[in-house]
């Protein structure tokens, strides 16, 4: 079947027998934890000066 022939969402689901669930919480089950002060220090010396922002705070602080 060519992808041109899924012209809609529904259509689509319905050849497939899918049953979408747009609104699942995966993480809801995961407990927050305090970084490593590795993890803290790699954060900001890399991601964190990707985008010209001190996020060292705003990690340590959570």
């Amino acid at each position: 079947m060519a992808y041109s022939d899924f012209k809609i969402l529904s259509k689509f689901k319905k050849e497939f027998d899918l049953h979408i669930q747009e609104q699942v919480d995966l993480f809801a089950q995961i407990e927050s934890f305090k970084p490593s002060d590795f993890l803290t220090q790699t954060l900001a010396e890399t991601v964190c000066n990707l985008f010209k922002f001190n996020c060292v705070a705003r990690i340590s602080n959570g």
